[in-house]
């Protein structure tokens, strides 16, 4: 995405940055790297893009607070989110102040650009590389667009019933993946059990409902709004909340069960081995006796990946889209 802004600063497209930026949205250096550094804070609440940045010596936090001379939006895939975005970033620039969006056609940068205008702002753009870098100087008065667009973005009560923000995954109601998942869990469930790629809580409210004798139930998600949502929407004592990488070692001691639906898209685009990583993850971290429950879409292939990491492996349901598996015995290297 830089290479817009990139392009729009070498030929003076745009005026020279100068002061404190912040840029919200940026999941690579790249996205970032035309901005002045010194000053440049960044809002990241992916886990693993905000260590990745944070590895790259930025200056990263899940909500960043205070004022900037200029501010950097790279466009998400949700359009709400997109709005809540921009109406944070306006509140946060001085007036004069730029505020530039950045963003691919597929992420609908025409139709942000057009609802900017409508706003009654003075848009200027520049289009390159199957997107377009569109900007605008903070005016003194605000419209009040932008309260509006801040509520659209904001926490509010789903379909559900549960706290959720548009670009949550699901946010709008229970996954159906999800749900095909709960109704096959047992309900006698013990120890210490985890839920890998929690979201805003929906299944592991299910699983605490279900199952009065498990000592402990571990969120484990890498979205930083999503958990704090679920924070919000689940107040039984055994909760336990990780911000992390459901990949990597999330907790403090190995595990009895752990529940998972797990991602196959990362940024919008397919990606199977996240599943696959979440899998071998969790054989990692169960104990010796542990099980693993997990729903999946019934053509990605993760038997065989299954079938090397656990003693048993067994299908327990199937639909016209999903699976339900459930795996116990994880091996140990060497069996």
């Amino acid at each position: 995405m830089s290479l817009r802004l990139a392009h729009a600063l070498e030929f003076g497209v745009v005026p020279p940055l100068a002061g404190p930026m912040l840029a919200i949205n940026a999941y690579r250096s790249a996205d970032i790297a035309a901005l002045p550094h010194e000053g440049l804070q960044v809002q990241q609440g992916d886990y693993m893009a905000h260590a990745a940045l944070v590895a790259a010596g930025y200056a990263v936090a899940p909500q960043v607070e205070g004022r900037f001379a200029g501010a950097l939006v790279l466009a998400a895939q949700n359009r709400e989110q997109n709005f809540g975005h921009l109406a944070q970033a306006v509140s946060m620039v001085e007036p004069g102040g730029i505020v530039l969006l950045d963003g691919a056609k597929s992420a609908g940068i025409d139709a942000l650009a057009r609802s900017l205008k409508v706003a009654g702002l003075a848009v200027e753009t520049h289009a390159k590389a199957h997107g377009k870098l569109v900007w605008f100087h903070r005016p003194e008065t605000l419209p009040e667009t932008f309260s509006e667009w801040a509520g659209l973005a904001g926490m509010q009560e789903n379909a559900a019933g549960f706290i959720t923000a548009p670009g949550m995954f699901s946010h709008a109601k229970p996954d159906a993946g999800s749900a095909f998942l709960a109704a096959f869990l047992p309900e006698n469930l013990t120890g210490s059990v985890a839920d890998f790629g929690a979201g805003w809580g929906w299944l592991s409210a299910e699983i605490l409902a279900r199952n009065p004798s498990l000592d402990d139930l571990h969120l484990v998600e890498a979205d930083h709004a999503a958990l704090t949502a679920a924070r919000r929407n689940i107040s039984d004592g055994r909760a336990r909340f990780h911000w992390g990488d459901a990949t990597q070692n999330t907790g403090p001691a190995r595990f009895d069960t752990i529940i998972m639906n797990p991602p196959f898209h990362r940024q919008g685009a397919t990606n199977p081995d996240l599943g696959r990583d979440f899998i071998t993850s969790a054989a990692s971290q169960l104990a010796p006796t542990g099980q693993l429950y997990m729903v999946a879409n019934r053509q990605l292939p993760y038997e065989a990946t299954l079938a090397g990491l656990f003693g048993e492996v067994n299908t327990l349901a199937q639909s016209g889209v999903y699976k339900v598996i459930h795996a116990v015995r994880p091996k140990r290297r060497g069996e």
